[in-house]
């Protein structure tokens, strides 16, 4: 209950936010009413915003500590568990955020022999960063728009960037120099990925159309076209025999790479086909030889895993003939703007896992971990999520409120126990796995 000098100031308080706000009839009426007889001073027309502002802000802070207790909880759950026995997963909190970017991170891409991440932004700018020290190694600018993906070659002496500006650059990672400047794209280009021997790119872009391009000439070499709207994002398989693009169109399309005529070996989703996507696609991933092998074991039944089976051993027939081991590549997930993921049989385009709501907010990255048992989205519900395969797709772990605004990207160090995620809180941030 109130005292009489609070009740008294409390309607003084109301009083002068209905006359701020020119509510004089509701101010007369309410004043009769509370039978105020005091004049209502400058000093009351703060209560009201300054006490609803404090709420706001007390309301997020209870927020942001229910999910640090929820975060703690799962720590406290896991603590203790021998170690010998664990996976390395990320965890809280981040190891280094680096904040030098002033623009939205777009894309985060690991060397493929050490711990050097390049970051990409809407500031136009490209810093590659030494993971594990923290440390600034190069920054790399040359685009005059935002830069939308980064891509190491295969080798990792080299440095490919793609932007909205409309070019393609190369960047020499040892001097820090743009070597070539590749056009061709008639609108945004949103994303690269290179050929297994780094002799092409692949890039797409929002004049809808993928390109092949010669690296050494910047020369094209392949137009493939189906889709209908911007090309969002590209994947490459692990052999890289073919690749997988995701677009606005909400399709997804499989190609090989050595079509040199440009057509879809396959078209998975689509308007009225059940359990598609229903908004455009902002990621993909192929899974690896790990992930093929707990996939079809664990989340696989009866004649589709047979033929599954049966697809695996031809491939590792193929793959022996040729004296090298399986890279895996037999599945491929997508994560959507209408926040599910979904995970596919590459060899018949089927759906073998379908995560509705996955996430409260766009999927906007995903990365399959090395050991096979997992797979990790980012979204803009700020989090993190760890999906455990052998589990059946089941939830192992999130990291909620993994940047203070929409996470963007993500990425996996080969050489470390790492992971890197990027936002639209400019940061860009280092994650320790280990066990």
């Amino acid at each position: 209950m109130l005292t009489d000098t609070e009740k008294e100031n409390l309607h003084l308080a109301l009083l002068a936010h209905l006359e701020v706000q020119g509510f004089n009839k509701t101010k007369v009426a309410l004043k009769k009413a509370a039978g105020v007889q005091k004049p209502t001073e400058k000093a009351h027309r703060k209560i009201i915003p300054e006490n609803w502002r404090a709420i706001v802000r007390l309301r997020r802070k209870i927020t942001q500590l229910e999910e640090k207790n929820k975060q703690l909880k799962e720590d406290i759950k896991n603590f203790g568990v021998d170690k010998k026995n664990v996976d390395p997963l990320p965890k809280k909190p981040a190891k280094h955020a680096f904040e030098k970017h002033t623009g939205v991170i777009t894309a985060v891409a690991f060397h493929p022999k050490y711990p050097s991440l390049a970051s990409a932004s809407e500031d136009a700018s490209i810093i590659v960063w030494n993971a594990d020290s923290g440390e600034i190694e190069q920054e790399l600018r040359g685009h005059q728009d935002a830069v939308n993906c980064v891509a190491y070659s295969p080798i990792g002496n080299v440095l490919a960037s793609c932007s909205a500006d409309m070019s393609i650059k190369i960047w020499d990672v040892n001097e820090g120099k743009c070597t070539k400047t590749i056009t061709g794209h008639e609108h945004n280009v949103s994303y690269l990925v290179y050929s297994l021997n780094g002799k092409y790119l692949l890039s797409c872009s929002r004049d809808k159309t993928i390109r092949k391009w010669d690296v050494a000439t910047g020369v094209p070499r392949t137009v493939y076209q189906g889709h209908n709207k911007w090309v969002r994002v590209l994947c490459t398989s692990p052999d890289k025999n073919i690749f997988a693009s995701g677009a606005q169109d909400k399709l997804i399309k499989l190609w090989e790479y050595s079509n040199s005529k440009g057509e879809a070996l396959k078209t998975i989703g689509g308007d009225g086909v059940s359990d598609a996507h229903t908004q455009e696609i902002e990621c993909l991933c192929f899974s690896n030889a790990n992930a093929d092998r707990i996939i079809i074991k664990n989340l696989l039944k009866k004649d589709i895993q047979k033929e599954e089976k049966l697809a695996a051993k031809q491939r590792n027939t193929k793959y022996s003939e040729q004296k090298k081991d399986d890279p895996g590549g037999a599945f491929l997930i997508s994560g959507s703007r209408d926040r599910s993921i979904k995970m596919y049989s590459v060899h018949t385009g089927k759906i073998v896992l379908n995560l509705t709501e996955a996430h409260n907010n766009w999927v906007r990255g995903l990365v399959f971990h090395p050991t096979g048992k997992y797979f990790l989205s980012c979204s803009d519900d700020k989090s993190i999520k760890v999906w455990n395969i052998e589990k059946g797709g089941q939830l192992e772990l999130q990291i909620q409120t993994a940047h203070e605004l929409f996470v963007t990207c993500l990425a996996w160090c080969n050489s470390m126990d790492l992971m890197a995620s990027g936002g639209v809180d400019s940061h860009v941030k280092i994650w320790d796995c280990t066990p």
